[in-house]
């Protein structure tokens, strides 16, 4: 099992060379599936649990063109960004929360990267890039950087590079094809379903081992489902795993939330300006590289950029440099700093379905250990339970206010009534949400209180995810 492992994961992250040798028609379509499209906008979740780390979610937006591929993370539902190896966020430090960048140029071969708020970013070789490519979810058992299809395919020809490895069978709308290897008494077996019903598309994927001729182990798995968008099937829902050290799962989900592709909208080229790099600031180039620094349009060397900076006539230039110096350095979300204390949700009194978000920020402001959790948990299932069964008694009279605030010829008077009326009809709710904050605050100690009530404003972030 060790030594498949090995195996596997030095094949993973090789660039191998071409190769003639061929896969099935069936697993060529699948591939062709991922990369038709020319250009797209992507928002999805990955979340990924390792050997020794509890699960860690990633809220991502993807941007894609013919040669470039962006990604901009921005953290869990919460804006957390990290996590320790129990799952507990990691925040108060500098950029904590700060959303990363990420831009793969394929014309020039370069990777750029650059976090929010911060006075330094990174020009790299493309081979660098720590990118998941979000094309690739339901190729692999898990998630790889770095990884392309057309890598993929490449690695998958290089294991089984033999025309008589592969079997092709029909099983109704299912196509299996199956590839062995038997190399030095370890034999894999790799299974791939592809469902006509699906596009023609990989909805499952099987890895086994086996150092006997009749014993076969499970290695991997990966189940994928599919929505059709613009004219092609785009992975919906993506649930994997593989055995790690130990023998232990390496898990990993993914969830779209939204994609369009080939959009007149689209952009027909993403540049690194779009990363929003302030000007002034460090580019980082890697061992040996000078360092240069980003003018506001092209990374430029420093004697140049002395020459601009004291420029008499580049006063607008020096304030951007000031302001960004004084940015905030991203320690908390930006729901830690909501006035209300409603944590960055809007209408929170009246909205019980939001009240477990509160909760859950609740928890991670005042850094709640598991037995405050649970008691937490438990006064939001009772005061939500006596909220919804007031909404659910007075919906009707609800649905007849909202209809009538909907209507824009509604005259000020009557808006001015059906308004109160509404405000009337949802007082029980909000006094139940009252009765929430109010049995939070005593489960809480003094020094959670006061650990964390000091921390610097917010700079307005330039795309949320």
């Amino acid at each position: 099992m060790v030594a498949f492992t090995l195996r596997f994961l030095i094949v993973s992250f090789l660039m191998l060379a071409p190769v003639s040798a061929q896969i099935p028609d069936a697993l060529e379509r699948a591939l062709a599936n991922r990369t038709g499209f020319q250009t797209a906008h992507w928002r999805y979740k990955v979340s990924t649990r390792g050997v020794t780390r509890e699960w860690h979610e990633e809220r991502s937006v993807a941007d894609f063109t013919l040669n470039e591929l962006r990604v901009t993370v921005y953290g869990d539902e919460d804006g957390v960004m990290n996590t320790d190896r129990e799952g507990r966020p990691a925040l108060g430090h500098r950029f904590a929360c700060a959303p990363r960048s990420e831009l793969l140029d394929a014309r020039n071969n370069k990777c750029w990267r650059y976090r929010e708020g911060a006075a330094s970013a990174g020009e790299l070789e493309s081979a660098a890039s720590m990118t998941i490519d979000v094309r690739t979810v339901g190729l692999e058992p898990h998630f790889y950087p770095n990884k392309s299809v057309d890598r993929i395919r490449q690695r998958w020809i290089s294991l089984f590079p033999q025309p008589s490895q592969w079997a092709v069978e029909e099983q109704g709308e299912i196509i299996l094809v199956t590839a062995t290897l038997d190399e030095e008494g370890l034999r894999q077996r790799w299974r791939w379903h592809i469902d006509h019903s699906q596009g023609g598309n990989i909805v499952r994927l099987t890895i086994d081992t086996s150092d006997s001729a009749s014993t076969w182990t499970r290695w991997a798995e990966a189940v994928t489902q599919y929505v059709f968008v613009d004219n092609y099937w785009i992975p919906k829902q993506f649930e994997g795993w593989r055995l790690g050290r130990g023998n232990r799962k390496l898990e990993a989900r993914y969830e779209l939330y939204e994609v369009n592709l080939d959009r007149p909208e689209h952009p027909r080229r993403i540049g690194v300006e779009s990363l929003g790099i302030p000007a002034g600031a460090w580019i980082g180039r890697g061992t040996g590289q000078p360092i240069l620094v980003w003018n506001g349009e092209k990374a430029i060397p420093f004697d140049q950029w002395k020459e601009i900076k004291h420029a008499t006539n580049n006063r607008e230039l020096r304030d951007r440099m000031a302001r960004n110096q004084k940015a905030d350095d991203y320690r908390y979300p930006a729901w830690w700093y909501d006035p209300s204390g409603n944590e960055g949700i809007d209408d929170l009194p009246t909205r019980p379905d939001e009240w477990e978000v509160y909760v859950r920020r609740w928890c991670l402001r005042y850094d709640a250990d598991d037995k405050q959790r649970t008691a937490a948990r438990g006064v939001l299932d009772d005061c939500r339970k006596e909220a919804r069964a007031v909404l659910d008694k007075r919906r009707p009279d609800l649905e007849k206010v909202e209809a009538q605030l909907k209507d824009a010829k509604l005259p000020p008077a009557k808006r001015d009534a059906a308004q109160a009326e509404r405000e009337r009809l949802l007082k029980p709710v909000a006094d139940s949400f009252a009765r929430l904050k109010s049995r939070l605050e005593p489960l809480l100690r003094q020094e959670q209180i006061t650990a964390r009530t000091a921390a610097t404003q917010p700079a307005v972030p330039r795309r949320r995810g």
